[in-house]
């Protein structure tokens, strides 16, 4: 957890795997993409491509779900050597999420980006094809928030984790008007 928090990354999945020894992305990290398909076209593991498997606290996950990793306590990822419980023989990536404790502790993050960062990338040609806007993230907005604590200490702890994502994005050849 402390090296995931303390290395400059924007803290995607992807991001994350390029950091594991022999995990290759199959893409780069697309910034304002809120599911896991967009954030990550797959990885190579040692060569081996498309048969990775992430899982939350033992239960699989679908590729196109995008886990809030500040909200998981530890990240493990295994490239080979797979156990008898390892469904395919790509990388197992396995969340842990958080848990309460006997003191309190929570966290709130925002962060939000929109189209006045991004470079047009529209150039004469293109305009007199009437192309005004390119691919492009329009606005992009991500909330999170948890809370972790003691009920009765020492016996029953909470924890919850809440999450609120939206973007819009502009795409190449569909009419703005109707």
């Amino acid at each position: 957890n402390e090296i995931l928090e303390t290395v400059p990354t924007s803290k995607t999945i992807n991001d994350m795997q390029a950091l594991t020894p022999g995990m290759v992305p199959g893409a780069p990290s697309q910034i304002g993409q809120i599911s896991f398909g967009a954030l990550a076209s797959g990885y190579r593991s040692y060569g081996i491509s498309g048969q990775e498997r992430v899982s939350i606290d033992g239960i699989n996950i679908q590729n196109n779900e995008a886990p809030d990793f500040a909200s998981a306590e530890e990240v493990v990822t295994k490239t080979f050597g797979g156990t008898a419980d390892t469904p395919t023989p790509g990388a197992q990536i396995e969340l842990v999420v958080k848990s309460g404790g006997n003191q309190f502790h929570g966290r709130y993050k925002e962060e939000d980006t929109n189209h006045r960062f991004d470079s047009k990338n529209v150039d004469d040609r293109l305009r007199a094809q009437g192309i005004s806007v390119g691919d492009s993230l329009w606005q992009s907005h991500d909330l999170v928030g948890d809370l972790g604590g003691r009920i009765l200490p020492d016996k029953l702890w909470f924890y919850g984790a809440g999450r609120d994502q939206s973007n819009t994005l502009t795409v190449a050849g569909y009419s703005k008007a109707p």
